[in-house]
């Protein structure tokens, strides 16, 4: 346990010279307060950006966080040095799985808060997310893994973020789909202009 702890307290000590975590950890968040609060468009359903958001936060940050930090670690050669100091993989994976899954549930929290959802809402919608949080950051370990191994990442079973984009963001984002945003869909009242069809002339 020990040496849990001490892998988490180096993650927080590195989190503001890692600037690729960090941007991971606050770019989707950033983004959906600030689209909640400037962008507002007739028949948009409620909590449409953070649907959208937070769906593509549990898909990217917990995935690219890993990797960018086991990536960094052995090209520091640190990782190395860990082992031989009795810090177990499973040791490791854990400190830093840890600190990964804490920041992306503040994000999930900041979310949750611009939702406005209630208690009820707000414990289910925190599970989901905290459940995809760990997918996610299992596929960067992996995605890692392969990438170590020299294996191509382009076939075999899909990541946690294609999986996240093909399947939870339209189950979540339903608005997304067809028309979008609905810019491209012609009233049918009005699909027949002067001159055409039932038109007076």
């Amino acid at each position: 346990m020990k040496n849990i702890v001490t892998i988490f307290r180096k993650q927080l000590k590195e989190t503001m010279r890692n600037k690729e975590v960090l941007i991971q950890f606050l770019m989707f968040p950033v983004l959906a307060v600030f689209m909640t609060k400037s962008i507002q468009i007739e028949g948009m359903p409620p909590n449409f950006f953070v649907q959208l958001f937070s769906t593509m936060y549990v898909g990217m940050a917990p995935l690219v966080s890993m990797e960018a930090i086991l990536s960094e670690e052995k090209e520091k050669n640190t990782l190395r040095v860990l082992l031989m100091a009795d810090v177990t993989p499973w040791q490791y994976l854990a400190g830093v799985g840890g600190y990964v899954f804490l920041f992306c549930m503040l994000g999930a929290g900041v979310f949750c808060l611009l939702g406005g959802y209630g208690s009820g809402e707000a414990v289910l919608f925190l599970a989901v997310l905290g459940a995809g949080i760990l997918v996610s950051a299992g596929g960067g370990h992996r995605r890692r893994e392969q990438q170590s191994d020299g294996r191509k990442l382009g076939g075999g079973s899909p990541n946690a973020a294609s999986f996240f984009s093909s399947h939870a963001l339209p189950l979540q984002c339903p608005y997304l789909q067809g028309d979008g945003l609905g810019l491209h869909r012609a009233d049918p009242a009005h699909a027949d202009g002067p001159g055409r069809g039932g038109g007076n002339r």
